[in-house]
């Protein structure tokens, strides 16, 4: 992939040239167990099992190469925490990254914890993360922490309604796992967590495959947001957590585009510091989608914003199920072939209602080929499949037991045993209705939105959702799986009547809830006065420490968003920050705006510019060594190519800068713009291969000059 900076007007340019994501190979071997997986099933979009790094504590260097150049990271490379180890437990034997805890310790930092995100280098609306992890017997979470998840960006803490969502994983008490997800409708500041009907067994080693399923919500062709948002959690490729009837987005542009690699205890106090040296093994990361073609061969598999069912197994790329059958390697074609395939094996009921019941089992094998399976429904023959080791048996009576049992056949027509038969009975009817939601109350009410809150229902089995209705329209505007709901889309100073209703798993409905009747205010576009007084309290080599005076707003102040070098802001939501992660002895512009409810963003303050510390005061830092690779004899373009191998920071002054990421698409799109002075840092996108377009009419290797005789050259800084 390829990052170029181009300089609208002008001549004189920057040409950077990243490694993107590559494409990978849907067939590999990994180490687990000896086997081969086959992930023809698979659409690989971003894996590392880490089998070809060496071994030892984490280089910065090798952890940029394995893992795309993320922009930057906590905790990774920072003396031997972060180890990459050889390991023979919990029955399997291959190479994986070791994360170490000290006792009391917390948070993602230099002591404790590790974080970084992988850019994709594509959005997706559907994706899942795979990884293995391996806890230290004896595993004590304290109160909790951080594990790998998924984001669409841009996100910077409770998003805006232009923002997409972070989705992390937990570990939590027990211990077990839990969603913890930035969504747009949240009920405060952090992320609300969701947990998992699953507890981790510690006592002993114990590898857990965690499987990741998120599913952005659907927008109309009008641009009506939809509440179908999934999150899906998997262990060992069972459906043990769900979160439906989320908001991840407003805009169809924003979509999956990171993976979040992360491990820490916490929280932001010593609450959540461990209480004793601990550690965790990550192995077999893989982002992926089900390929085409395994969808096409499996109907039955959810995509979309379809939701699988509690217990539902799914095939994943650790899932050895999903390997071929190994044929005959030298058949004879003038023997006929009379051997039968094997039974199948693990046959277990998925999900079972009212009227239906759904089966999946392990695939047999056979000496060339199995082409399907046969069904049976108290030793009668039901169905006949092919392509898929799953099948849902319908039109079943309510509270009745069955039994059922599997036969595979090749293409002679041999035909197995039946499996051993299970016992399997449907749901009861369920004719009650939940009980009306309560309390519906008013929380929030702006120009063009109401937020509304309102008591659980309860119900004899589950409530499945709510149903939000207006003005007494018996089309709901919204659906929701939780107690909160903001209505968008209304008009200013309009009166609008509310209420709820609650629905069950079998779709029965509650009565109607209190109804409210409230009016929205007038629109408001007036943002909220430019922050003052931007000063720095603190600066080391890594981190600034910022204060600024409070602006003022019409209606109120959301938050602040800090700009450093025009770039991925930050987000506060009081009158101080303080910025990590960045680089020693460089320079940086920070600016600070205010936003308010409506999103309203204010001026930017002025520019506060600061050097970070050095590491070593006693140097300057230099330039690299610079040579010409080649010469351009144009007119209109810088007269020379050089070429330097360092990561590193450039400063460009007095230009505005547009910096594109090049693809086959029909429209590049745009990863960051700045004007007056802007900062490029090496933010994973670039590759070590920097190269740099010169003009050394004047002689001055670090300066690049618009010969088209418009403006003042530019200064290029690279450290």
């Amino acid at each position: 992939m390829r990052l170029v900076l181009t300089i609208p007007f002008l001549f004189a340019y920057i040409a950077v040239v990243a490694q993107g994501v590559q494409p990978y190979d849907l067939l590999f071997e990994d180490k687990e167990g000896g086997r081969s997986i086959a992930h023809d099933a698979f659409s690989m979009i971003f894996q590392q099992n880490l089998d070809n790094t060496d071994l030892g504590p984490y280089t910065k260097t090798t952890w940029a190469r394995d893992w795309n150049n993320p922009p930057w990271a906590n905790g990774v490379y920072t003396g031997d925490r972060a180890v990459i180890t050889d390991y023979n437990l919990g029955g399997r034997s291959s190479r994986g990254m070791k994360w170490t805890f000290p006792e009391g310790t917390f948070s993602a930092n230099d002591n404790h914890g590790y974080q970084w995100r992988t850019p994709f280098g594509d959005v997706y609306n559907e994706c899942y993360l795979t990884y293995s992890i391996l806890f230290k017997p004896g595993f004590e979470p304290v109160q909790g922490g951080k594990l790998p998840g998924l984001q669409a960006s841009p996100i910077g803490g409770a998003p805006d309604w232009n923002e997409g969502f972070g989705g992390s994983l937990m570990f939590k008490e027990g211990p077990k796992p839990v969603f913890y997800c930035y969504h747009h409708d949240m009920p405060g500041q952090y992320g609300e967590t969701r947990g998992w009907a699953y507890n981790f067994d510690v006592s002993t080693d114990i590898w857990y495959d965690i499987t990741y399923r998120v599913v952005m919500n659907s927008i109309t062709d009008g641009g009506a947001v939809n509440y179908d948002g999934i999150l899906e959690g998997y262990v060992n490729g069972k459906l043990v957590g769900q979160w439906t009837g989320l908001r991840l987005r407003n805009l169809s542009s924003l979509g999956l585009d990171i993976v979040r690699i992360q491990g820490f205890f916490g929280g932001g106090d010593d609450s959540w510091a461990t209480v004793r040296d601990e550690w965790m093994i990550i192995d077999n990361v893989y982002v992926w989608n089900y390929s085409d073609q395994y969808l096409s061969d499996n109907p039955s598999v959810k995509r979309g914003n379809q939701t699988n069912s509690f217990g539902d197994i799914i095939a994943t790329p650790m899932d050895p199920l999903t390997e071929p059958p190994d044929p005959d390697p030298d058949p004879d074609p003038d023997d006929p072939d009379i051997q039968p395939p094997t039974v199948p094996s693990g046959l277990y009921a998925t999900d079972s209602s009212q009227t239906a019941i759904s089966l999946t089992w392990n695939t047999a094998t056979d000496n060339v080929a199995v082409t399907g399976y046969t069904i049976y429904k108290d030793d009668f023959q039901h169905g006949v499949i092919t392509g898929s080791n799953a099948y849902t048996v319908t039109d079943l009576s309510a509270s009745t037991q069955y039994a059922f049992s599997v036969s595979a056949k090749d293409a002679a027509g041999n035909e197995s045993p039946k499996s051993s038969a299970i016992y399997v009975y449907t749901r009861n009817m369920d004719t009650e209705s939940p009980t009306a939601p309560s309390n519906l109350r008013a929380v929030r009410i702006t120009g063009n939105s109401i937020e509304i809150n309102w008591d659980a229902s309860i119900d004899d089995v589950a409530v499945k959702n709510y149903s939000i209705y207006l003005n007494g329209d018996s089309d709901p505007a919204g659906s929701t799986g939780n107690t909160v709901f903001i209505i968008p889309g209304l008009s200013p100073n309009t009166s609008y009547t509310i209420s709820v209703r609650a629905f069950d798993t079998s779709d029965n409905p509650s009565p109607l809830s209190n109804e409210i009747s409230e009016t929205t205010g007038a629109l408001d576009s007036e943002p909220p006065s430019t922050p003052t007084g931007l000063r720095a309290t603190e600066v080391t080599e890594k981190t600034i420490s910022l204060v600024w005076n409070p602006s003022t707003d019409n209606v109120a102040v959301n938050k602040y968003r800090i700009y450093v070098n025009n770039v991925d802001p930050d987000v506060a939501f009081t009158t101080q920050r303080t910025i990590g992660n960045l680089e020693p002895g460089l320079d940086y512009s920070i600016t600070v705006s205010a936003v308010d409810e409506a999103s309203n963003e204010s001026p930017e303050s002025e520019a506060l510019d600061v050097t970070t510390k050095n590491e070593d005061i006693t140097t300057e830092p230099t330039l690299p060594t610079i040579s010409i690779v080649a010469v351009q004899d144009k007119t209109i373009k810088p007269n020379s190519i050089t070429e330097m191998t360092s990561l590193g920071f450039a400063e460009v002054i007095n230009y505005g800068i547009e910096v594109t990421e090049l693809d086959s698409s029909l429209s590049d799109p745009i990863i960051l713009t700045g004007l007056k002075t802007s900062s490029v840092l090496n933010r994973g996108r670039v590759s070590e291969n920097l190269q740099v377009l010169y003009n050394f009419s004047n002689g001055e290797g670090s300066e690049v000059s618009d010969i088209s005789g418009v403006g003042d050259p530019m200064t290029l800084h690279i450290s």
